[in-house]
C-alpha cells in the first residue's frame, strides 16, 4: 500500500520471508536491489533498531526524485526503510523526507 503527496510519502509492503533480516543480510541482499530499483541511491546507514513492534533493521539513504514532468528536473531525497520481521512476514515500511514524520511512523507501526 503507498500514500504520496507530492515528493512526501510512505510505502507499506508485506511478504513472505523465511528468516529475519540481519544488518548483514541486508548489505549483502537488500542494498544491491534497493540501488538498482531507485536513483543515485547513497547509502547513508543500515542498523538494528529497537522499536515498540520489536526488532528491526533501518536503512537510510538519499535518492534523486522522479523528474519532473514540466522541467525534467529532479529532487535530491532523504529516505528510511524500516525491515520487521515476524512469524515468517517481512513489513517494509519506506518513504521520504520528513524526519518527524519517520519517527511517528517507526514507532507507531503494529503487527495484527
Amino acid at each position: 500500500e503507498s500514500f504520496v503527496d507530492k515528493l512526501d510519502g510512505v510505502i507499506v509492503s508485506v511478504s513472505k520471508a523465511t528468516t529475519a533480516p540481519t544488518v548483514d543480510n541486508v548489505k549483502t541482499n537488500e542494498l544491491p536491489n534497493l540501488k538498482s530499483a531507485e536513483r543515485a541511491v547513497t547509502i547513508t546507514s543500515v542498523k538494528a533498531v529497537k522499536l515498540p513492534a520489536g526488532q528491526a533493521i533501518r536503512i537510510v539513504y538519499t535518492s534523486n526524485s522522479e523528474p519532473n514532468a514540466v522541467t525534467n528536473k529532479q529532487v535530491r531525497l532523504e529516505n528510511e526503510r524500516y525491515l520487521f520481521f515476524k512469524d515468517g512476514k517481512l513489513a517494509t515500511l519506506e518513504g521520504a523526507d520528513n524526519v518527524d514524520q519517520w519517527q511517528l511512523m517507526s514507532k507507531s507501526f503494529r503487527w495484527n
